[in-house]
């Protein structure tokens, strides 16, 4: 068999569409029409290799056919080679029109959008969060499901570069669901499990519409009883009736209000639902099934083996009107193809035993960039800033703080007297360092992404307990006033050398002297409440030697001590760079509170 492709746009259609015909070819045609037929809804046991066709031609958004098409390498893209098929793309392309945004930035918004199922990869400190939010369609739906530490972030980020959304923070009990033109932001622990049944998919037409009958008991030499399963004719099934066994398991499905509108669906740090047992993973997933368009957000797509990029796309539900296929499928066509082409062996007990990643096949990088489109800052460095700073939102039970006074004699005081209260024993460093203790948690969760990714990290605070704590992880080591000067020199040579995950320091001891190239992240915790001795601690990594663009991550919270006198190191840092004469290229890539920091 032979697909052939043409690409139409009737006058006064608004969208082009593609017309896939079949004749007489070869394998690889088989594979491209079994893809069409998944990507435009048909359940791909229509297709029987060697056999005549019940459909000979189909006729499919033109967006369907290049994601149908995207993973066969040469042979997809010989189907869209006519120069009259290249025109009608390049002019039905969406382009993103966001401004602020850096060009590759575009590029992985436009990718995003291209596509119903996508996983955008990028290293930390690309810039995953704003691409998302470019791609979003105005007219629809969008639900961003994310982790509690970044749910702050997001919704700033979100009011900054997205402000014809209306962006809130779902809460029950309110539909999951938002409607045209509104964003709604849920953390992973706030999904809605109980709305997530377990069903049985029927053997005979793999619909997940059977029900359990009833109990009966087994054949003597099978003591016990079984499941007598059938498949509801009420729910689409096709009546049979059959025991649950190994080919009929359970699966979980979405049993609460549906949507009424389509929705775009983010799912942020995607590597959080791997694990297909846990409760915000079996949330998540039923509540992809319910969405037209499905992107994950992670830094690090694969940690240990290709297992896990398998479950990361199983995340994803596939185009098949059947809805039982993931987006594995779609792109890997089955778990068997997925292990041949990246050279797994059955292990003797279990389990499998998996190649290099320089032994992997082309045919495995071209499936998986049909889906997924990771760049690292090395990739994107000329068009990278010298500094980025994020600032991340943290929430902290603040019962039980030292007492510090009130908000209106914070606002009366003049910013040098801000800063003159922060240091030692004065009225405003107790209350700082217990606030630096409580963001704990959301820094060791950054320091677990970083170890994750196998990239290494700075972390900077002005208060030593911190420091020690972060220093006694496995893998790292901490700088302090009381570290001699022959093993800070040690630490330091450890570090660039790769042989440290992680360097902690205070920032009088570890903010001058020092170069830590080795990393292009660095942390603070807290910070000096001397505006110069956060820049020295900045430009550790900053400096020669270094070959991409620093992430600087600075953790806040809504205490008004903390707003204040970030406010006032922001001014003051300002005034410091611009006696720099340019010199220093710096950009906020994320806002506190929604508004913008202009060095």
């Amino acid at each position: 068999m032979k697909v052939s492709l043409t690409i139409e746009k009737p006058e006064g259609a608004q969208v082009p569409f593609a017309k896939f015909t079949l004749s007489a070819g070869g394998a690889a045609s088989e594979d491209a029409f079994r893809r069409v037929l998944t990507a435009y809804g048909l359940p791909r046991r229509q297709f029987i290799a060697g056999h005549a066709l019940p459909i000979r031609e189909v006729r499919v958004p033109l967006r369907a056919a290049l994601h149908a098409c995207g993973g066969l390498g040469k042979a997809g893209a010989a189907l869209f080679a006519d120069k009259a098929s290249q025109r009608i793309i390049r002019e039905s392309a969406w382009a993103c029109k966001a401004t602020g945004l850096y060009p590759f930035q575009k590029a992985g918004a436009e990718f995003l959008r291209s596509r119903r199922r996508a996983i955008l990869a990028d290293q930390m400190g690309v810039g995953k969060t704003i691409q998302a939010l470019a791609a979003l369609d105005e007219k629809k739906a969008a639900l961003a499901i994310v982790p509690p530490i970044v749910l702050g972030n997001w919704y700033a980020e979100s009011r900054k570069w997205r402000p014809d959304l209306a962006a809130s923070i779902w809460k029950r009990p309110y539909s999951v669901f938002p409607e045209p033109g509104e964003l709604r932001i849920a953390t992973f622990s706030s999904l809605p499990i109980e709305c997530v049944e377990e069903r049985t998919r029927c053997p005979f037409c793999e619909r997940v519409a059977a029900i359990e009958v009833e109990e009966r008991e087994g054949p003597p030499f099978d003591p016990g009883t079984y499941s007598l399963c059938e498949c509801s004719k009420d729910r689409g099934g096709c009546g049979q009736r059959f025991a649950r066994a190994e080919d009929a398991p359970l699966v979980n499905v979405w049993s609460g209000e549906r949507p009424k509108h389509p929705v775009q669906l983010i799912i942020d740090e995607a590597h959080y639902i791997k694990s297909r047992k846990a409760k915000r993973t079996v949330a998540a997933r039923a509540i992809a099934t319910q969405c037209s368009s499905v992107w994950l957000l992670t830094g690090t797509p694969l940690l240990n083996t290709p297992e896990e990029l398998w479950s990361l796309c199983q995340a994803m539900p596939g185009t098949s009107a059947a809805g039982y296929d993931t987006a594995a499928h779609d792109a890997f066509g089955s778990w068997q193809k997925f292990v041949k082409i990246f050279h797994g062996k059955p292990k003797k007990y279990g389990g499998y035993e998996w190649s290099e990643a320089g032994d992997v096949d082309d045919e495995a990088r071209v499936r998986l960039g049909s889906l997924m489109l990771r760049r690292m800052r090395a990739d994107v460095l000329p068009e990278l800033p010298k500094k980025t700073r994020r600032f991340l939102d943290v929430e902290v039970d603040e019962r039980g703080l030292p007492p510090w006074g009130k908000p209106e004699q914070l606002a009366r005081m003049s910013d040098d007297e801000v800063l003159a209260e922060c240091g030692p024993e004065r009225s405003l460093s107790s209350v700082r360092r217990e606030l630096a203790l409580r963001k704990m948690g959301a820094l060791e969760a950054l320091a677990l992404e970083h170890e994750e990714e196998g990239e290494p990290i700075v972390v900077f605070s002005y208060h030593r307990e911190p420091v020690e704590t972060l220093g006694a992880r496995k893998g790292w080591a901490c700088i302090t006033g009381s570290t001699p000067a022959r093993e800070r020199t040690d630490i330091v040579a450890a570090f660039q050398a790769g042989k440290l995950k992680g360097v902690a320091g205070t920032t009088g001891a570890m903010g001058v002297g020092v170069t830590l190239t080795a990393s292009a992240s660095v942390a603070f915790l807290d910070r000096d409440f001397v505006p110069a001795q956060n820049l020295q601690c900045e430009d550790r990594l900053a400096r020669i030697g270094q070959t991409r663009g620093v992430l600087v991550t600075i953790f806040q919270t809504r205490h008004p001590v903390d707003l204040r006198v970030r406010d006032v190191l922001a001014r003051k840092e300002r005034l410091l760079e611009s006696l720099d004469l340019g010199e220093e290229e710096v950009a906020t890539e994320v806002a506190f509170a929604g508004k913008r920091v202009t060095p």
